[in-house]
């Protein structure tokens, strides 16, 4: 009997030691798919075998249990808007527009950038020089800017689906 509970130890001595106890991920997480980053030792999900520290392996379900310590998941960080432009022309509706820049893209499945550009549509009533346009345009002028308006809403619910797509790609 204490033979049966010495091989017991030694059985958990041996898994705990291959349970990755200083970390199977430590100084290999990889982005996407990638053989390289591969490991011998205990799955977050349970089980033994094959693991995995890729930005992939979320989705495949195949990570390393220290994945999650070893390799955090990282936002996109962006920056500030822009100041809006001014409109492209004077005296006529048109768009406006604003950006800002990715500081940091997105690591191990970290959530994707959101939208770096916004526009809206725009019309200027002074000339550069300070003169008063005139309301030559009118209502005319305002539904433009509203149709306008809807074109760019339209659009930047586009993009951001695009975005979602280009994300979502990234992870496969």
């Amino acid at each position: 009997m204490g033979g049966t509970a010495l091989s017991g130890a030694l059985w958990l001595g041996l898994l705990w030691a291959g349970s990755g106890a200083g970390g199977s991920c430590s100084g290999k997480c990889c982005q996407g798919r990638d053989a390289a980053c591969v490991g011998e030792g205990w799955r977050e999900g349970g089980g033994y075998g094959t693991c995995y520290c890729d930005g992939d392996c979320r989705r495949a379900g195949d990570c390393c249990h220290d994945h999650s310590q070893a390799c955090p998941a990282l936002p996109c960080v962006v920056g500030e808007w822009s100041h809006w432009s001014g409109c492209a022309e004077q005296c006529h509706p048109g768009l406006r527009i604003r950006r800002r820049y990715v500081q940091q893209e997105p690591k191990n499945g970290g959530e994707p950038c959101p939208a770096l550009e916004e526009k809206a549509g725009c019309l200027e009533y002074l000339t550069y020089q300070g003169e008063d346009c005139g309301h030559e345009h009118g209502i005319l002028s305002l539904i433009y800017l509203y149709i306008v308006s809807i074109k760019v809403i339209i659009n930047f619910t586009d993009v951001n689906e695009q975005w979602k797509k280009k994300a979502a790609s990234l992870c496969r």
